[in-house]
């Protein structure tokens, strides 16, 4: 590729952002979105465009498009990242073409030009009104399509019947640009901003910078306010435990507003805490909590323990009363579940007030508890000597600062 065509494919693609965060409502939200990733230019992609875990790729034949066609394909594979479909298969193709027609309708909402050739939610009006339609998750619009196509032309399968678009080969209907593996021949058209190749930890990220920047835009945001909100909602509680486990279990410096900075009286002292190595697990073993819920929050826990080099926990086992005090090594071929009474909280915060070693305390529970008034204050005083998460298996709210809900 020569020097002058990288120049102008440059040059190409900061105007492309530049742009969109120029205008009003979503548009402006997409241009911030795409300015976090790297952009590579393949010769070889058979594609206009393809989306990564921290970086977009180009083929050449992507800026012999209009720029409104440019836009609209760039915001699409940004609005596939945003709603998290990277961690579907790859090789359903029903679920493809589900994603694509609502993606290309939100982008329709928020002001793009229509492209032809083009999956839309329109597309099954035949099979449930429009205004339906757009209230459906990716895999209750892949059923309808299975109820539009339930049998194929003689020799096709239903995802070649599918995707037989006049634009196949320019990588629109009917591909899968997310599956794709680069070839040794790319070339970086610019630089990025995440600090990970890892999806999820980008995909957090980026959420974190979106819904600040929401809260103030409010309406401008328009329908990107609700595609970010699909995610806020439903986040991934593996993900925010593990990190969470982190947080809690690192040196921490906090402000000291009883004291002055020693050189600086115009400032508040540090005061710093320790890096904590003991970790409690207590476990509502009660009649309500499923041993489904009870195996992969602690599964969660003891991956992390092994994998920061802790070989014990302390597991605690509470109904209406302490049933089980016991140190673990991080690998527990099987749980013994005690207990299966009445659910109480205070037993076990009575145990913990009683400890003395300063501890990450992980807290599993449905926290439907018959005695929340009594546990809710004595819970207050020992987060303040103690970092306390709360985990929920159900709809209700741990009574912790710091929680997590199981979905």
């Amino acid at each position: 590729m020569m020097s002058d065509d990288l120049r102008k494919f440059k040059e190409a693609i900061n105007d492309l952002i530049a742009g969109l965060i120029c205008e009003h409502n979503a548009k402006y939200f997409y241009g911030l979105t795409l300015s976090l990733f790297e952009f590579w230019l393949d010769p070889r992609m058979p594609y206009y465009a393809g989306i990564q875990p921290s970086r977009i790729i180009l083929s050449p034949k992507f800026f012999k498009l209009e720029p409104h066609e440019q836009r609209f394909i760039l915001c699409h594979e940004v609005g596939h990242y945003l709603r998290g479909h990277l961690k579907y298969s790859t090789q359903d193709a029903l679920m493809n073409i589900a994603m694509d027609m609502i993606i290309n309708d939100r982008l329709l909402d928020d002001g793009f030009k229509k492209l032809e050739d083009l999956y839309y939610l329109e597309d099954l009006k035949d099979l449930m009104p429009y205004k339906e339609l757009k209230k459906l998750s990716e895999p209750e619009v892949r059923e309808l399509l299975l109820k539009k196509f339930p049998k194929t032309p003689h020799g096709r399968s239903l995802a070649e019947d599918l995707g037989s678009g006049k634009c196949k080969s320019d990588g629109r209907r009917g591909t899968n640009p997310h599956n794709y593996q680069p070839s040794n021949k790319m070339k970086k058209l610019r630089e990025g901003s995440f600090q990970s190749d890892n999806y999820f930890d980008n995909l957090y990220r980026l959420k974190d910078i979106l819904e600040k920047l929401i809260k103030v835009a409010g309406r401008e945001a328009g329908s990107f306010k609700e595609l970010i909100d699909l995610e806020v909602k439903r986040p991934i509680w593996k993900i925010k435990l593990r990190r969470l486990l982190t947080l809690l279990t690192s040196k921490k410096s906090d402000l000291d507003l009883t004291k002055e900075n020693r050189k600086c009286k115009d400032y508040f002292a540090r005061k710093k805490s320790s890096q904590i190595k003991q970790i409690i697990v207590s476990l509502d073993t009660s009649g309500s909590m499923r041993p489904q819920e009870l195996s992969e929050a602690i599964s969660q826990i003891l991956g992390f323990c092994r994998a920061r080099g802790l070989k014990k926990i302390k597991l605690i086992q509470w109904d209406a009363k302490v049933q089980e005090v016991k140190d673990y090594r991080t690998t527990i071929k099987k749980l013994e579940v005690k207990g299966r009474g009445g659910t109480k909280l205070k037993p076990f915060l009575e145990w913990l007030k009683q400890f003395k070693g300063r501890s990450l305390v992980i807290i599993a529970s449905d926290w439907y508890l018959f005695d929340e008034k009594e546990a809710k204050p004595m819970l207050r005083r020992l987060e303040k000597k103690h970092r306390i998460i709360g985990i929920s298996t159900s709809d209700k709210n741990p009574l912790t600062k710091v929680k997590i809900k199981i979905e």
